[in-house]
């Protein structure tokens, strides 16, 4: 009989048991990690950033941007491990974005900016609501639902979703908001040219409040005609600058002029008319910046018009001096 000389068997054969160990423990550990382990949607992660919420009731934008984001920004400068700050200041709203390190310890960083806008609550408003929040994935948690049907036509859907759903998701723990939404089929949509399905219908509704070219009075069977001055008249509660629901002022050469807007993440709309003049402005921008190009093309329609600079201030963007001291810009 002859033996194989171990020197000259392969590695693997050599190392058999070694391996066989290796690969039963692994498998055992695997095992054990498979039940064991958290499982999640997203991931544990702490971003380092946390916002500042304000709800100051129907305040003006001025008014909220130094009662309110000013010392706010400022009294934050001094949380260790900052490195930007920025804002978005509204109507009655702001909210303040704070940007840290990512070595930063996000529980502690949260715990001193509670203790910071504490300190300040006093010198705010009194009727300033500030809410703190660090961001992770749960800070808003939302659950969604779809009710949809082959049978049940879309508007007895609609009445089950909101006279037998909603009251019964109302008395759940820790709910909060119920938002419903009513959606088109795939098919309806595509009968929808979806880029001229809403700005025309916004420069309608800015046409009607102005008489027409032949003498049709304001409203044009959108609205009456004192509707439409209720709408332009200013209002006692908010110094003149307001209208119901328009922002009031004039232009640089003093035609008096009525203007809104409406901004989200990712897109910018502004609207501007001259009651007197007849004549109407409308813009929708799909990017954060598109503020920037509402100011351009407002003012080169004021210079059209011969009227000057057209006030379009519905919003007002900040970046606090933490940006210089850190040496960053703002984005």
């Amino acid at each position: 009989m002859r033996h194989r000389n171990n020197h000259t068997a392969p590695w693997f054969e050599r190392l058999s048991r070694p391996i066989v160990f290796f690969t039963v423990a692994l498998a055992v550990i695997g095992a054990y990690l498979a039940f064991t382990i958290p499982v999640s949607v997203f991931p544990s992660t702490d971003f380092p950033r946390i916002v500042i919420g304000v709800d100051n009731g129907v305040a003006p934008i001025d008014q909220m941007l130094v009662t309110v984001t000013k010392p706010i920004e400022e009294a934050v400068n001094s949380v260790p491990g900052l490195q930007n700050v920025r804002s978005i200041t509204s109507r009655g709203s702001a909210e303040i974005d704070l940007f840290f390190d990512w070595k930063s310890d996000m529980v502690l960083a949260l715990q001193r900016v509670d203790a910071v806008v504490a300190r300040l609550q006093s010198e705010l408003p009194s009727n300033a609501k500030i809410e703190t929040h660090r961001l992770t994935f749960a800070v808003f948690p939302i659950i969604g639902y779809s009710l949809t049907s082959d049978s049940v036509p879309p508007e007895k859907l609609w009445e089950i979703a909101t006279y037998e759903i909603k009251p019964r998701m109302n008395r759940l723990d820790y709910f909060t908001r119920y938002r419903l939404e009513r959606y088109r089929k795939y098919e309806e949509y595509a009968h929808l040219d979806t880029y001229s399905f809403i700005w025309p219908d916004l420069a309608r509704w800015v046409a009607a409040t102005m008489p027409g070219p032949d003498g049709e009075p304001a409203g044009r069977g959108v609205l009456t005609p004192n509707g439409v001055a209720a709408l332009l008249a200013p209002q006692p509660a908010t110094d003149g600058q307001y209208g119901l629901g328009y922002f009031l002022g004039h232009a640089g050469k003093g035609p008096r002029v009525a203007w809104h807007a409406g901004f989200n993440r990712g897109w910018r709309a502004y609207f501007a008319l001259l009651p007197a003049g007849g004549e109407g402005l409308v813009v929708l921008t799909n990017s954060d910046n598109g503020y920037y190009l509402v100011e351009d093309i407002a003012a080169a329609w004021g210079d059209r018009l011969g009227i000057g600079p057209v006030p379009t201030d519905p919003e007002i963007e900040t970046a606090s001096a933490a940006n210089s001291r850190s040496g960053l810009d703002p984005l």
